[in-house]
């Protein structure tokens, strides 16, 4: 059958793309979100493990710190993280999506008070016990905060005695840039456990059966409905996930089942702050495990696009510096309706006693995520971008 292609200003066929995050896999009953991770069989025994340190760190008693609790433990610092926000936010993990537990990532990284956790405080006690130890090295920094460890934030208090015994005082005695190189390498265990998780679950239930009708039926929300005879359907996703890759291109934003990444974004003031932190990022990542594929080249295309689906994506501040890059290749920055390609982001009603909700915090989220957006390249924010949008047609919101 003859395909009536769609044809732009400039008389080539449009270039169209899918973008997809973890709601894609929700929408299929796919159990790939941190909830069922944290609530998996393989994830209890971690938790089992995690749940002595925090009750050592509860009831510290006659306890001195570094008191062995299990010499088999085999949880990581990420591990013990979580689970404490568990424990101290019974919330979290009932609600834990992907942006929930890459802002405890965050805010664990860039916090600066004493109610929040804080690596950078955890690290001063260990520094500061460091010296008590070893007496010849001198004095060492003063803390700027309280290190009296009855009187530290409870978290922080259990999370220094587990990496007591971790032996982490020698290790980074020197300064904290080495604390952070092992904790990159701790967040990286906790990486891949998770992805080998994903895996074991894409692989049953007809996942990828399932996953390409819905792909199929995301595609009929721009401008012409591709299928799978007809040409590839350009994915990009942020699910680590992979399905009927001979049937769409797809390109993992943030790794795949084999190297997933969990990141971050530092707003400048926060990577002036903490400049240390900069490897946790996301982009910073992506550049990493690009370096460590010697015959493998990331190809991102920079061709203008000219139109998107955006579906499953919460569009939380982790990830903005992704739509910055796909808002750029929609020529949003131009400001000019005839350049600019357009944009249609789907949304689910999961809930149908929550849809006004689920409305809400789909335009509260896209209103955010553009104005961010015209403050990047326009140093303004006087909205015109949304604007243009609302009288052009050329950004839409639709319920599938």
């Amino acid at each position: 059958m003859r395909r009536e292609l769609r044809i732009n200003r400039d008389g080539e066929e449009m270039k169209k793309l899918l973008v997809i995050g973890n709601g894609f896999d929700l929408s299929i009953d796919a159990e790939t979100s941190y909830q069922d991770f944290f609530e998996s069989d393989g994830f209890d025994k971690k938790r089992k493990q995690a749940d002595k340190w925090i009750a050592l760190g509860k009831d510290p008693g006659d306890k001195a710190p570094g008191v062995m609790v299990d010499p088999e433990c085999d949880i990581n610092w990420w591990d013990l993280l979580f689970c404490l926000e568990s424990e101290y936010d019974k919330e979290f993990h009932c609600r834990a999506k992907w942006c929930d537990v890459e802002s405890v990532i965050h805010h664990s990284l860039v916090a600066d008070d004493r109610n929040g956790f804080s690596w950078s405080h955890v690290y001063e006690l260990l520094l500061s016990e460091y010296h008590k130890r070893n007496p010849q090295a001198g004095p060492g920094p003063l803390p700027h905060w309280e290190t009296n460890i009855d009187k530290v934030n409870p978290k922080i208090r259990i999370m220094f005695t587990f990496l007591l015994n971790q032996d982490a005082i020698q290790d980074f005695s020197r300064d904290i840039a080495s604390f952070y190189d092992r904790l990159l390498e701790e967040l990286k265990k906790f990486e891949r456990q998770f992805g080998g998780y994903i895996r074991a679950c894409t692989q049953q239930n007809n996942y990828e059966e399932r996953a390409k009708k819905q792909a199929e039926r995301l595609a009929g929300f721009l401008p012409e409905k591709q299928t799978a005879e007809q040409e590839q359907l350009k994915i990009d996703t942020f699910n680590y996930s992979g399905f009927y890759r001979g049937m769409f291109d797809i390109r993992h934003v943030n790794g795949d089942c084999d190297a997933p990444i969990f990141g971050i974004d530092l707003a400048e003031e926060e990577e002036k702050s903490h400049p240390g932190v900069r490897k946790f990022t996301k982009t910073f990542r992506r550049l990493q495990q690009d370096a460590h594929k010697l015959n493998q080249q990331t190809v991102w295309s920079s061709e203008a696009a000219d139109s998107v689906a955006v579906f499953g994506h919460s569009l939380n501040k982790m990830d903005y510096d992704y739509f910055n890059y796909l808002f750029t290749m929609l020529r949003f920055n131009t400001m000019d309706i005839e350049k600019m390609g357009s944009i249609v982001f789907v949304y689910n009603i999961y809930n149908q006693e929550k849809r006004d909700e689920i409305r809400n915090k789909q335009a509260d989220s896209i209103y955010a995520l553009l104005s961010d957006y015209e403050q990047h390249i326009s140093r303004t924010n006087q909205h015109v971008l949304i604007n243009l949008f609302r009288f052009s047609g050329k950004l839409t919101i639709k319920e599938i």
